[in-house]
C-alpha cells in the first residue's frame, strides 16, 4: 500500500533555504521564517529563507479616527458648564432653529412659522461642535517584492524550492472533512552580514499572513538554463499582519529584537487614567452596593 504524503514528512523540523549560498556572511540578507501551525500554536515545522534585501521595503503605519458631532446639546452643555460665557444674538437665533427643526421632525409637519428659512436667510448656521473620536488602529499590510537571476541549474532549484514553500505554507491545511488549520505565519527580518540580531534602521514586521504571491518567469528575455529551469523569476509577495498594534506590543517587539535603548522612557500608564470626582464617587457606591449585596463582581 502505498504511503500517503503526510506519513513521509516530519511535523516538527527545520529546513533552511539560502540565495545564494553565502548570503549571510557576505551580503546584507532578509529573512523569511515560515511558521507552520500545528494546533493551538507555531509548533509545526519551519522553513527558514536567507535571501537579499529587495529595494523599495516599505512599512504602512495606520489609525482610524471618526467625527462626532455634539450639536447643540453636547455644545452648550460644554458652554454653559464654563464661565464668563456670553451668548450672541446669533447663538440664539441658530438654536432656536435647531430646535424647531427638532420639534417639526418630531410631529410630522412644520410648526417653525418659517422661523427656520428666516435663519437661513440671516447666514447663521449651528456649529455641530464636531470632534474626532477614536475608533481602532489599522491592522498593518505590506508588499515585497523580488527579483531572482540564477546562475546556474543549482541556483535556479533553491529559487523553485523557496517559491513552493512559500505556496505550499500561505493556503489552509484540510484537518477534517469540513475544517481548515489557519494557514503559517511568517516573519520578515532584516540583517547585516555577521549579525544575529536584526537591523534596527530597517522596518520590524509581526507575524504576518502570506496573502498573496505572484510569479513571473523570465520577464525581461526568455532565456533557460539547460535543464529548463528559467535564468530569472520576478515574485511579488503580499502579508497582512496577524494582530492589531498597541504602543505596548511594538515597545516589547522592539525591545526583544533591538534593546531597551530604541523605546522612550515614557511610563505605562495602565489603570492610570483619572475619572472625574461624580464617576469616582458613582463607582465607590457600586461598590458598596456590590459587597453589601454580595453578587456583584465589581467589589470582588
Amino acid at each position: 500500500m502505498a504511503r500517503k504524503i503526510k506519513d513521509l514528512k516530519t511535523i516538527h523540523g527545520n529546513e533552511i533555504l539560502r540565495y545564494p549560498p553565502s548570503i549571510e556572511s557576505k551580503y546584507p540578507s532578509m529573512q523569511i521564517k515560515i511558521n507552520e501551525r500545528q494546533g493551538e500554536f507555531d509548533e509545526g515545522f519551519v522553513t527558514d529563507i536567507y535571501t537579499y534585501i529587495p529595494v523599495g521595503i516599505f512599512s504602512n503605519d495606520g489609525i482610524s479616527y471618526n467625527n462626532l458631532e455634539r450639536g447643540l446639546i453636547g455644545g452648550g452643555i460644554e458652554a454653559l458648564s464654563q464661565e464668563n460665557v456670553a451668548l450672541t444674538q446669533e447663538d440664539i437665533m441658530a438654536a432656536s432653529g435647531q430646535f424647531t427643526s427638532y420639534v417639526t421632525d418630531f410631529v410630522g409637519f412644520d410648526i417653525s412659522g418659517g422661523y427656520s428659512a428666516a435663519v437661513a436667510k440671516a447666514g447663521v448656521a449651528l456649529n455641530p461642535q464636531s470632534v474626532s473620536t477614536f475608533e481602532s488602529t489599522e491592522i498593518r499590510s505590506f508588499d515585497i517584492n523580488m527579483k531572482f537571476i540564477t546562475n546556474n541549474s543549482e541556483e535556479s532549484r533553491t529559487v523553485r524550492t523557496i517559491i513552493n514553500r512559500i505556496r505550499e505554507f500561505m493556503y489552509p491545511e484540510q484537518i477534517g472533512t469540513f475544517s481548515l488549520q489557519y494557514p503559517a505565519t511568517f516573519e520578515i527580518k532584516f540583517f547585516m552580514p555577521g549579525s544575529e540580531k536584526p537591523n534596527p534602521y530597517m522596518p520590524l514586521y509581526m507575524p504576518a499572513y502570506c496573502t498573496g504571491l505572484q510569479s513571473t518567469y523570465n520577464p525581461s528575455h526568455a532565456s533557460f538554463h539547460p535543464d529548463g529551469a528559467p535564468v530569472e523569476v520576478d515574485i511579488q509577495l503580499s502579508f497582512r499582519e496577524s494582530d492589531q498594534l498597541t504602543r505596548e506590543k511594538i515597545n516589547q517587539a522592539m525591545v526583544e529584537a533591538y534593546g531597551e535603548e530604541y523605546i522612550s522612557d515614557a511610563e505605562n500608564e495602565i489603570g492610570q487614567t483619572g475619572l472625574s470626582e461624580d464617576a469616582q464617587r458613582a463607582l465607590e457606591k457600586m461598590k458598596a452596593d456590590g459587597k453589601s449585596k454580595g453578587d456583584s463582581p465589581i467589589g470582588k
